[in-house]
Parts: C-alpha cells; sequence; structure tokens
C-alpha cells in the first residue's frame, strides 16, 4: 500500500470518528487547503467563503471549506 493511500484511508476513519462536518480554526483551516491566512481572510471578505466570528476567533466549517474549494 502506498504512502497516499494510507493517508486516504485514515482520512476517511478520521471522518468517521469525527464526524464529516467540524470546525476549524484558522491555522486548521490553512493546512487543510494548503493556503495563507491572508487567502482565507481575503474570500471571506470578498463573500464567497463563511466564517464564524461568534467565539471571538475565526472559525470555519470544512464543509464550507470543501464547496469553497471547489468552486475557487
Amino acid at each position: 500500500m502506498t504512502f497516499f493511500a494510507i493517508m486516504e484511508k485514515l482520512d476517511q476513519i478520521e471522518e468517521k470518528i469525527d464526524g464529516v462536518d467540524r470546525w476549524l480554526v484558522t491555522s486548521d483551516a490553512c493546512k487543510y487547503c494548503g493556503l495563507s491566512p491572508k487567502s482565507l481572510k481575503r474570500a471571506v471578505m470578498k463573500g464567497a467563503l463563511k466564517c464564524s466570528t461568534a467565539t471571538g476567533k475565526n472559525l470555519y466549517l470544512k464543509s464550507n471549506l470543501d464547496n469553497w474549494l471547489r468552486n475557487y
């Protein structure tokens, strides 16, 4: 089994454990997307990406990030 196949399986297991949709802080969202915090902030400012600021931090729903990346 290749490294990428193993990583894909681990991601599938993680989704089953954590649930498909979860909130990510900016640093985790950046790692997930492979983008900088500035890129996420620009997308939020344009209205292309939704984030919550209810806790005083920017929180991104994983499903919102996936949708935004598909249309990016």
